[in-house]
């Protein structure tokens, strides 16, 4: 037994009375390996670290800073690269890809905001279109006779729509926000109403097996009472299906004009910002190639300080700025498909190397 250590008795009440008295003592020899007011002001500091993040904004200009770091184009950058420009005002822009690498990764910098609410917004308008087809199957089978009615798969149904629908988040106009919670209480309360009608339907039938049809069963109502409650909590889930169903095409339809709307104020911003005429109608997805295909693309001349890079498609026969580290680039990146030399990158934006002129 080392110095200073006492010794331990068998008993159990010896055992946790010499810890009782020992423990005085093992809290005091902490305060000598513990640093305690440390710790604490590490905890109050995170405690308080959004209030201080709150606070810097009233002493520093976060936009100036940006602007500092990844500094605007000026209208010289884009009149010089939109010689492509001339071919589209006379014979018509064919081909988008056409244009200058380096202006198409220059717009995929400045609009990266304008195709991400874009994707979001086609990726809503798909649910839309799902839930109103679900809505349209799950009518047509509530209209039919009570007595086909699978309830059961009704209700099923139901769920799948309300899954979808809560499912989205959208942050578009208040039309389709309101189209989709109106969607969701709805089928909610459709949801209810099946299952009502699924166990109305299951007492009539109980009812039916009974030796004496007229007699009251276990649910105090006779045949016929059952009969009429199945009808209508049949006539009630149908009436609010018709409502579900238009609805949910109220919100498919807005979220497709919405669509629309901001596809063509994307090409009307481009367009400007370019100095052309008009910019191509294009789909969401020819968007998106428009500023992710660099594949064996010339980039020697583009500027990609600051530019997210997040979903860029490149190959081995892409050429970059010399300041460009294409190592962290790789790293940075998945070969999609395997084998192909073909790249997407994962995340991030591009890494540019410090040069220093002697």
């Amino acid at each position: 037994m080392m110095a200073g250590q006492q010794a331990i008795p068998s008993g159990s009440g010896d055992v946790m009375d010499v810890l009782h008295a020992e423990r005085d003592h093992l809290i005091a020899d902490l305060g000598s390996v513990l640093d305690v007011e440390s710790g604490l002001r590490e905890v109050l500091l995170r405690s308080d670290h959004s209030k201080q993040i709150a606070r810097l904004t009233d002493f520093v200009d976060i936009e100036v800073g940006l602007a500092a770091i990844v500094p605007r184009r000026s209208q010289e950058f884009w009149t010089e690269h939109a010689l492509w420009s001339i071919t589209e005002a006379e014979g018509g822009l064919e081909d988008p890809l056409a244009v200058a690498p380096a202006v198409r990764m220059a717009v995929r910098s400045d609009f990266i905001d304008h195709f991400e609410a874009l994707g979001d917004m086609e990726r809503t308008s798909e649910h839309l279109e799902l839930v109103a087809s679900l809505a349209t199957s799950l009518r047509q089978a509530l209209f039919n006779d009570s007595r086909s009615v699978d309830f059961s798969a009704a209700m099923e149904t139901c769920l799948r729509i309300s899954g979808e629908v809560g499912a989205l988040s959208p942050r578009f106009n208040n039309s389709i926000t309101n189209a989709i919670t109106e969607t969701y209480t709805s089928v909610i309360e459709l949801t209810a109403s099946c299952g009502a009608a699924s166990d109305a339907f299951r007492s009539l039938e109980n009812a039916r097996r009974a030796p004496h049809r007229s007699a009251k069963n276990s649910s105090g109502m006779t045949v016929r009472e059952l009969k009429k409650v199945l009808a209508a909590v049949h006539d009630d889930a149908c009436q609010i299906s018709d409502v579900v169903l238009d609805r949910a095409m109220a919100g498919w339809l807005a979220s497709k004009r919405y669509l629309a709307e901001q596809v063509n104020v994307t090409r009307r911003d481009i367009a400007r910002r370019l100095g052309v005429r008009e910019f191509p109608a294009l789909t969401v997805a020819e968007f998106r190639a428009f500023v992710d295909d660099f594949i064996s693309a010339d980039l020697r001349h583009a500027d990609l300080r600051g530019v997210d890079m997040t979903g860029v498609r490149w190959s081995a026969q892409t050429l970059w700025p010399a300041e460009l580290d294409v190592e962290e680039l790789r790293n940075c990146s998945t070969e999609s498909p395997v084998g192909s030399g073909i790249f997407v990158v994962r995340s991030g934006t591009a890494r540019i190397r410090q040069f220093v002129v002697v």
